[in-house]
């Protein structure tokens, strides 16, 4: 049965959609604002969105925005309820992907209408143009991970939600939260975009023999102070220092120095942006050979990343983070796994060591 979110403040009107929607043979969803359709979509997305535009707390332009970064969710087909018909409105909706507008007051007629033409275009897309369109897309950015287009899609949409409020001093705590996220999402572009570079870096030195000897001839004495004070650095700025425990065994690794930096930042970041606010995360590492060495870290993931992390790689979209701590790994005949779960997940580094040192080092 196809399902339909109305997402309206007004309890009268929106009740009233709602039956004339159920009396059609609709399944509905009702949501008051953006944020708790946020919440809806999530747990169960549906076929189509009818969604005002002046609403409390998250309004329909910013749900709209917020919808449109993720990738299962972007292509649902979305319309706007408004009273308003001004032109830069309407022009601000169908920028941040709004299929249609139905103006307040509408009849039974328009209402259908609408929804079933919606329907009806996004269920006979022909296969054709789907795999025209995705060898397109394929080919203009097949050098370009999702974790790079993701966030400028989303920093286009949120900039139009900011440019339709600048002159809206009622939307004060709106244009506030809109600026955290705008942060947010930029330091994790730049964050990826480093990411990117580092692991087209490896693929372009992996063609050179000796640069790739002269590479795994380095080595990290007291690999285990650089660790430790890298993770407590990042734990610092994260303002989560009680929330690290660090255990290692000293070691000397067959790795230089920027690369085992590149692997920790990586590994720390992924960590502690997965992980909530006083959950311990656990930094380990032993001397299992002669020359093989474990770093393990171990943390309690937010709720729904480990099924969000199963979807993905069952699509084969592995995150970049991932890509380049394997890669990384990999290049210095290390190897990288990663097991998520519940209530805990962990990553293991079998890593090369010179194992120079002996003793235990705690913090």
């Amino acid at each position: 049965m196809t399902r339909i979110l109305v997402v309206e403040d007004e309890e009268m009107v929106r009740a009233n959609i709602v039956d004339l929607l159920e009396a059609e043979g609709y399944e509905t969803q009702e949501a008051s604002d953006g944020e708790q359709a946020l919440q809806l979509i999530w747990q169960n997305p549906p076929d189509l969105i009818l969604c005002d535009v002046r609403m409390p707390r998250v309004d329909g332009f910013t749900f709209l925005a917020r919808i449109s970064q993720e990738p299962r969710l972007r292509a649902i087909p979305f319309i706007f309820l408004t009273a308003r018909v001004e032109r830069e409105d309407q022009r601000l909706g169908m920028n941040l992907g709004a299929d249609d507008y139905i103006t307040k007051p509408f009849t039974r007629k328009d209402l259908l209408t609408a929804v079933q033409r919606r329907l009806e275009k996004h269920r006979h897309i022909g296969e054709t143009a789907i795999h025209h369109h995705a060898h397109t897309v394929e080919q203009a950015l097949k050098d370009l991970p999702d974790d790079l287009i993701a966030p400028i899609q989303y920093l286009l949409a949120l900039s139009q939600s900011l440019m339709s409020g600048m002159e809206l001093p009622g939307h004060i705590s709106q244009m506030r939260e809109l600026g955290r996220d705008v942060y947010k999402k930029t330091y994790q572009l730049l964050n990826s975009a480093r990411q990117y570079v580092l692991l087209n870096r490896i693929f372009r030195i992996e063609k050179d023999l000796e640069q790739v000897q002269a590479l795994r001839n380095l080595i990290t004495f007291s690999a285990h102070e650089v660790m430790r004070d890298i993770a407590m650095s990042f734990a610092q700025q994260q303002d989560r220092a009680a929330d690290l425990a660090i255990d290692l065994e000293p070691v000397s690794l067959a790795m230089g120095e920027e690369w085992l930096v590149n692997l920790l930042e990586c590994a720390l970041g992924w960590v502690f942006s997965k992980s909530s606010l006083g959950e311990k995360i656990v930094l380990e590492g032993k001397n299992l050979s002669a020359n093989r060495y474990e770093v393990r870290l171990v943390y309690t993931p937010v709720h729904l990343l480990v099924e969000e992390y199963t979807a993905e790689w069952s699509a084969e979209k592995t995150p970049l983070s991932l890509r380049l701590m394997a890669t990384i790994a990999d290049f210095h005949e290390g190897s990288f796994t990663f097991n998520p779960g519940t209530p805990h997940s962990e990553m293991h580094f079998s890593l090369k060591s010179e194992n120079r040192e002996r003793g235990l080092f705690h913090v």
